[in-house]
């Protein structure tokens, strides 16, 4: 069972190499952004005075939105320092170390709450959301990414019951009951899709680590007989799925928008 601390630990060991491995968060961060700014400077509102990033990472998201950026891991949080010291935030926001079930604010405290490819982590999707829904304003909208069930499907065919990285990932009833049950309707959900291309086993699972989406399940598998079990597992993946590109990997994710209930 995935936990909140193997998480924390997982993001704060590979924090440094986050930014390195994020072209698909970021550009899922862009269509996020790109969403809250037509809702509000395109309906010729001003952007709310008050937006909670949860699950903020390194700081791209909470930036460009001038928001309060909170995330579990402290490591992440020290790369987004960082990132304000080097110039590379448009920015300088407020980062604060919390886990998404017990935000550290006021209730009624934000206008908007935002979230990019953080909610696939929490272990109740329920109470991360009552959370969100207790510390948003009368009227306060909640807007976020999230990796959908089929992420990593074909690593997760070949795995079988061995566990390299995480299958935490939510459906879409999963994510509907879950927001409806902690007061939310949902105003808009949007499924993206994408493959991406890795030459074997190895270089997808670097790319995971980079981003902390690593399973730690397996630690009575060790030595050379987990060097065996993963080579059994790249040649399996490439004769099932494996082509002159390499090994494909699909990446789901929605984009909801939701309003009070």
């Amino acid at each position: 069972m995935i936990t909140i601390e193997k998480i924390k630990r997982s993001y704060d060991r590979y924090a440094v190499k986050y930014d390195t491995g994020t072209d698909l968060q970021r550009r899922l961060a862009d269509k996020l952004i790109s969403v809250v700014r037509s809702d509000y400077v395109g309906a010729r509102h001003a952007l709310p005075l008050r937006v909670l990033d949860v699950g903020c990472g390194t700081g791209y998201l909470t930036s460009r939105l001038n928001a309060i950026g909170c995330d579990i891991s402290f490591g992440m949080l020290s790369c987004a320092k960082n990132n304000i010291c080097r110039g590379t935030l448009q920015r300088a926001p407020t980062f604060i170390q919390s886990d998404a079930n017990r935000l550290p604010f006021a209730t009624g405290s934000f206008d908007l709450v935002v979230s990019n490819a953080a909610y696939q982590w929490v272990n109740s999707l329920l109470a991360a959301f009552k959370e969100v829904k207790r510390v948003l304003k009368n009227e306060g909208k909640f807007y976020f990414v999230v990796f959908g069930k089929n992420t990593l499907w074909q690593l997760q065919s070949v795995c079988g019951d061995i566990k390299i990285a995480s299958s935490n990932f939510p459906d879409e009833k999963a994510l509907s009951t879950a927001l409806h049950d902690a007061g939310f309707k949902i105003t808009s959900m949007e499924t993206f899709g994408y493959e991406k291309y890795y030459k074997d086993l190895w270089e997808l699972l670097s790319s995971l680590k980079n981003i902390g989406s690593t399973s730690t399940e397996n630690k009575n598998i060790a030595g050379l007989g987990w060097r065996k079990t993963l080579e059994q597992i790249n040649n399996l993946y490439l004769e099932k799925f494996g082509s002159e590109n390499g090994i494909p990997v699909t990446y789901e994710a929605f984009l909801i928008k939701t309003s009070y209930e």
